[in-house]
């Protein structure tokens, strides 16, 4: 999820004319080495480490709605919280936590598992608790907001521990994954570690924060992995605690691939991520204070859809981008660009002027004959189940591809702040993909699987 932008939360591609085998390491100049970690060898030093994802939200609406949750171990106790890529630190609620309500519905107190699944054993931490920083994070859209302390204590994940990292010691607040008790961010420390000098949050400013070093970079630092994280997420209706995906910590999943691979840089930071900018106090001690967010350029990048290819993004500028978030469900495109998919089908959906104003709907067995996301040179294939959901809200209605019910184009209008420059890729088409954030050489890189 995106601190800026949180949520209370297409007939598949013909396969190139020979389907890649099981993916086997790959070392190209310019890109960390992907080894394939398995079942089997996951516990080896350096192998890499692979673990289930977890559902941990549910609508009831087919398969909508899909957030991966992981295990992590903090102190000898283990929790199962949010894995976003959009988010940059871990946090737990402390023994003494208090839940409220939204912020946006009142911010009134609450029972406790109305926020979380699950405190701290202890309102403490085994590495101490810091003096004077505080952890302050406050969704823009008022639905998620949590005040706490900061502290150190040693985190597991997958088998690789860090022994001293700094965590947000949550004392109240809400959050809306109350099947989780929290969140582990992969982003970089710059956009959304939410730490602050002092004790009051009442006196915090954006332009004080101090970024914390997050997990994953502290156990790239250490040697424990090598500089690379993948998932793949599989499509169907899961209910919560069902295992949705794997989280590959140092290599990729021994999956079959469709694709060769896609490869684009990861940009740099612009005006638009940071809401504001940061003292050179706080930007000497965060590790790549130029980036914030695993973002790619737009230039280039293609929808083909029943053979029709146009820009996946439309218009120019600085935000012109293509934005990743594992802790997000929704695809966000340009009004225009998600017309132009609409039009493809055969036949055509359309709006309705009695319902959603943004939402599109037509028959389920509408023709799909191809769809996808053109990378690079690389064609990733976006199946009907990932571009459409089902209108029927009953639990676990069947897939678009197998329903003669109506359904409803799953891709969402941009917000006026990225207007037409912009492509956010949530869960929702990401497990379509391999998807490697090769940190180690500042990647992203795709391909198409089984």
């Amino acid at each position: 999820m995106q601190a800026n932008m949180r949520f209370s939360l297409c007939a598949a591609l013909a396969l190139v004319a020979s389907t890649y085998a099981a993916p086997q390491p790959v070392n190209d100049d310019g890109f960390t080495p992907l080894k394939v970690i398995t079942e089997a060898n996951h516990l080896a030093k350096r192998d890499g480490h692979i673990l289930p994802l977890f559902q941990v939200w549910d609508t009831g609406l087919s398969d909508y709605q899909m957030f991966g949750g992981i295990d992590v171990t903090v102190g000898g106790q283990t929790f199962r919280l949010l894995f976003d890529s959009a988010a940059s630190d871990i946090w737990i609620p402390s023994a003494s936590f208090k839940c409220y309500t939204a912020p946006v519905e009142g911010f009134e107190p609450s029972p406790e598992n109305f926020c979380v699944n699950a405190v701290y054993h202890s309102d403490t931490l085994s590495g101490g608790i810091i003096d004077n920083l505080n952890y302050n994070e406050t969704y823009v859209n008022g639905y998620n907001a949590f005040y706490g302390r900061a502290g150190y204590e040693t985190v597991t994940i997958g088998g690789v521990t860090v022994k001293k990292q700094q965590i947000g010691f949550i004392d109240k607040g809400h959050w809306d994954v109350n099947t989780t008790a929290g969140c582990i961010g992969f982003a970089f420390p710059l956009y959304a570690s939410e730490f602050f000098p002092g004790n009051d949050p009442l006196k915090d400013k954006e332009s004080d924060r101090l970024p914390a070093i997050n997990w994953h970079l502290n156990a790239f630092k250490e040697g424990s992995i090598a500089p690379v994280f993948s998932h793949i997420y599989d499509k169907g209706f899961f209910p919560v605690g069902h295992e949705i995906g794997k989280l590959v910590l140092g290599g990729i999943p021994d999956v079959e691939l469709t694709t060769e691979w896609a490869s684009s840089p990861i940009l740099k930071v612009v005006k638009q991520d940071l809401r504001e900018p940061l003292s050179e106090a706080a930007l000497k001690n965060t590790p790549y204070p130029d980036y914030g967010k695993y973002k790619i350029t737009g230039e280039g990048v293609t929808f083909t859809v029943n053979g029709k290819t146009f820009p996946a993004l439309d218009g120019t500028g600085d935000t012109f981008f293509i934005e990743i978030d594992s802790g997000s469900v929704p695809v966000f495109a340009a009004k225009s660009v998600i017309e132009e998919i609409a039009a493809a089908l055969d036949p055509p959906f359309k709006y309705d002027s009695k319902r959603d104003a943004n939402s599109l709907f037509g028959p389920c067995n509408t023709i799909l004959k191809d769809m996808t996301l053109n990378i690079g040179g690389v064609s990733l294939p976006i199946s009907k189940d990932s571009l459409m959901y089902t209108t029927t809200d009953v639990p676990g209605p069947p897939l678009p591809s197998e329903s003669n019910d109506e359904c409803a184009i799953a891709f969402y209008p941009n917000y006026p702040k990225y207007d037409e420059n912009y492509l956010f890729l949530g869960t929702r088409v990401l497990r379509e993909f391999v998807t490697v954030y090769d940190v180690g050489k500042l990647q992203m890189r795709f391909a198409g699987r089984k």
